[in-house]
């Protein structure tokens, strides 16, 4: 995956210089900076994948957002927030761990610790509950 992005910063630095394969010699017909024509592996229109692309993305953002929030609440992981949302589907929802009333927001407390400390670092784990919950 990191040679490949590479390849499309190499393209947009500069159009043309990442068209060639050095391994196969293989070189792609003309296309859009950063997108290279390769047709072998599209499954569709170049347009429409295009599209489908960064909306999976967008996807994705909102699905780390959610493990961010969830990790923050609980102070777990998502394997194990799934696994105990397996075990008790109803009792361990978002609605059972805060309360959202037109105009108002009850916050549950952070569950992470203020800092980790990683190979002697100390690093701040700030708590966005109060920034982005509703």
């Amino acid at each position: 995956m990191h040679y490949v992005e590479i390849k499309r910063w190499q393209d947009w630095r500069k159009p043309g210089s990442a068209d060639k394969d050095p391994l196969f010699g293989y070189t792609l017909a003309k296309h859009d900076v950063g997108y290279p024509s390769v047709t072998l592996f599209v499954p569709g229109p170049m347009e429409e994948m295009k599209l489908k692309e960064i909306k999976n993305g967008r996807l994705a953002m909102l699905g780390f957002i959610g493990m961010l929030m969830a990790a923050q609440v609980n102070g777990k992981g998502p394997l194990a927030c799934l696994s105990e949302h397996l075990a008790d589907p109803l009792g361990t929802t978002i609605f059972s761990k805060a309360v959202v009333i037109p105009g108002q927001a009850i916050v549950p407390k952070c569950a992470i610790p203020p800092s980790v400390d990683f190979s002697g670092v100390t690093i701040p784990t700030p708590c966005f509950l109060d920034a982005l919950w509703p």
